[in-house]
Formats: structure tokens, C-alpha cells, sequence
């Protein structure tokens, strides 16, 4: 959007300058004014004109300078560089107008003079040479060079946080690098399997390798970008070999060899910057990926921590089902609370073990249900009995 802003500063300043030429030209024309005397009054008539244009031009791109409502981040360089750009112009083409006017009627009259034969000069007989300041020079040449710099580079908007937390004395802010390796960090653990398997979660896991995919091509981005800066050279080659018709039949062959060469300097920085914005996705990209092969790794890690866990659990039962005999195998915890109580039935009923404690049998068959007498009207009546 900035570009487009300086074309319509080209055209605006374009207008003011045409604004006093013009007058200065039919002053010196029709009205014998010297060049000097008729810039210099296109100049006072001229002013007032030019500084309502502007000022509605200035005042014109004020919102989008502002930046207000929706899309305002992308209309915001259009209005700044329209301000900027018309305040500045606006002070120096008002001097530098009449002086390129001057300097261009000055040459215009000295080739006159030379097509005609005649001198330049007529008290010396000889031409006139031209001095130039060397200051003048030296200024030009910082003002162009300056057009053709780069802008400012970014910088990270620094926030205040505190060093240190207040709740928590001993706190300390934390420096966090996703992109530097975390080393075998799995063989604390002392797993045979999983020193085995974590290494192969950089090479076999699936999301692992498109964040390496995506990684290879943000560098391959930055190559690319980089090698706009650089002359490119092209070279092509054909052969042909036909046969005429005809009783003859001669055969030619024809061969070509071209080459090309090109080569866009980067003044205005864009190269550059695109090198550089490139770069920066490439060390998000390898921030992505360092991440990813991290949390895999440790959801790699934590299965195989629980699975070890429930073996253990496993392990751990079937080391206790000796606790209580005459338990089946495959009696649910409901058995064997219903077991528990029984045995602790007999317990109490024969203190001293004098009849055998019979072993828990399930109940295979159908739920118990109660059953009521009914009167003679249907209703309930007597004790519910099983």
C-alpha cells in the first residue's frame, strides 16, 4: 500500500511544479517577464492553489493514517506515507521548482546558442563553464543514497515483567529454548524398552516427520530468497537434423547455443527483507519441530511407564489371591466380598473351628423373589416369605 502512495505523490508534486511552469512560461513569453522575475511571480500566484490542494489531500488521508475500523492495519502505510509524503513535498518543491526551472531555461538558451554557432559567452568568446558546488554534490548524493536504504530492523516490543514473584519468593523468570536439544533424557528411567523405542520416534512418528518436512521447507524458502541477490545465468542448447525430400535426399544439421544473463539489484531492501522474514519462519519451524519430537517422546515415555504400572498391578493381585482360600480365579470383587463375610460368619458362629468352614460356592441360578398371600379382594396380606 506504501507504493502506492508514492505514485500518488509523484503525481500530486507533478501537479505543483506544473502549476508554476505554467504560469512562468506565458509570463516570459507574452509578457516579456526574465525567467527569474516570472518563476518568482508564478510562484506568489501560484501559492495559495497549491496549499489548498494539499492541505485537501493531507486532510483526506488523515483516517487512513489513523488507522480506524476494519482492515485499518492494511490501509494505515497508504495514509502515513500520503502525510509524510505531501507535507514534506509541499516545503520542497516550492524551493527546488524555481531553481530547476532556472537551471533548464539557462540550458535551453546556451544550446540555442550552440546550434547557432554562436558563443555562450560573449565578453570571454569562449564557453561558459558551469561550476558546480561540491557541497551541492555531496548532498544529492546522501539524498538518493538515502532513498535506497533499508528500513529500521524489527525489534521486540520490550514488556515490563518483574524479575522475581511476589508470592512465591525464589521464583525466577523463566528462559525457555525449544529449539536446543533435550538429550536422552528417557534413560533416568533405567526402561530397557523404552531406551530402545524413544530413539526411533525422530525417524518412524508420523507427525514428527511432516514438522521435519515442514522444517526442510521453510530452509528451502530461505535459499530461494537468497538467491535473488546473486546474478542468474541461463544457458540453452538445441540440434536439429532433418532430411529434404526430393531425389537427392540431403541431410542437414543445424545446432544453436544461447546464453542469457540478468541481474535486479535490491535497492529498496525487499530481497533483504524477505530473507530475513523467511528466516524467522525457518526458526519457528524448528521450534515446531523440536517440540513435537519432545511430546512424543514423552507420550512414548508415559505408555510405557502405565504399562509397566498395570503389569505391576496384575502382578500384584495374583501374588494376593493366596490370602483368601477357596476363592476361584475368576470370582469378581462382589465374590469375594460376599466370601469375607461368610467367613467371618463362621468364625463367629464356631470360635473354635469345630465345624468345617464350607467353601464359597457362586450363585449360578435366577435372583430371588418374593412372593405375598393375597385376601380375597386381591389385596396383600401375611409376611412376604422367599
Amino acid at each position: 500500500m506504501s507504493r502506492i502512495g508514492i505514485i500518488l505523490l509523484i503525481g500530486i508534486v507533478k501537479k505543483n511544479a506544473i502549476m508554476m511552469i505554467d504560469v512562468a512560461i506565458t509570463l516570459q513569453r507574452h509578457e516579456g517577464y526574465d525567467p527569474r522575475e516570472a518563476i518568482h511571480a508564478a510562484a506568489l500566484v501560484r501559492l495559495r492553489p497549491i496549499m489548498m490542494t494539499t492541505a485537501a489531500a493531507v486532510l483526506g488521508a488523515v483516517p487512513l493514517a489513523i488507522g480506524i475500523g476494519q482492515g485499518a492495519s492494511l490501509r494505515q502505510p497508504l495514509g502515513i506515507t500520503v502525510m509524510g509524503g505531501l507535507i514534506f513535498s509541499q516545503v520542497f518543491t516550492l524551493y527546488t521548482t524555481p531553481v530547476i526551472y532556472l537551471y533548464l531555461d539557462r540550458l535551453r538558451a546556451r544550446l540555442a546558442k550552440w546550434s547557432a554557432g554562436l558563443p555562450w559567452n560573449k565578453k570571454e568568446r569562449e564557453p561558459m563553464n558551469m561550476k558546480i558546488s561540491p557541497i551541492a554534490l555531496v548532498t544529492t548524493a546522501a539524498l538518493l543514497l538515502g532513498g535506497c536504504m533499508v528500513g529500521p530492523d524489527y525489534h521486540r516490543v520490550q514488556v515490563p515483567v518483574p524479575a522475581r514473584f511476589k508470592p512465591l519468593p525464589g521464583w525466577t523468570l523463566a528462559t525457555p529454548s525449544a529449539e536446543a536439544p533435550k538429550g536422552d533424557w528417557w534413560t533416568v528411567f533405567n526402561d530397557p524398552l523404552i531406551n530402545q523405542l524413544e530413539p526411533s520416534v525422530s525417524v518412524s512418528n508420523q507427525t514428527v516427520r511432516q514438522d521435519y518436512a515442514n522444517y526442510q521447507a521453510a530452509l528451502a524458502d530461505v535459499e530461494t530468497a537468497r538467491s535473488s541477490l546473486f546474478p542468474t545465468l541461463g544457458v540453452s542448447s538445441s540440434t536439429t537434423r532433418q532430411r529434404t525430400a526430393g531425389s537427392t535426399g540431403a541431410v542437414t544439421n543445424s545446432g544453436a547455443l544461447e546464453g542469457s544473463a540478468s541481474w535486479s539489484i535490491d535497492l529498496w531492501g525487499e530481497v533483504r527483507r524477505t530473507v530475513e522474514e523467511n528466516k524467522a519462519t525457518a526458526q519457528a519451524s524448528e521450534a515446531t519441530l523440536a517440540n513435537a519430537t519432545l511430546s512424543e517422546q514423552t507420550a512414548l515415555a508415559t505408555a510405557i511407564i502405565e504399562l509397566r504400572t498395570s503389569d505391576a498391578n496384575i502382578a500384584l493381585l495374583q501374588k494376593n489371591r493366596s490370602v483368601l482360600p477357596g476363592v476361584p480365579a475368576g470370582t469378581d470383587q462382589s465374590g469375594r466380598h460376599r466370601h469375607r463375610h461368610a467367613l467371618g460368619r463362621d468364625h463367629r458362629q464356631n470360635p473354635a473351628g469345630k465345624r468345617p468352614i464350607q467353601p464359597y460356592r457362586p450363585w449360578r441360578g435366577p435372583r430371588p423373589v418374593r412372593a405375598c398371600h393375597r385376601g380375597p379382594g386381591g389385596q396383600k396380606s401375611g409376611r412376604p416369605h422367599r
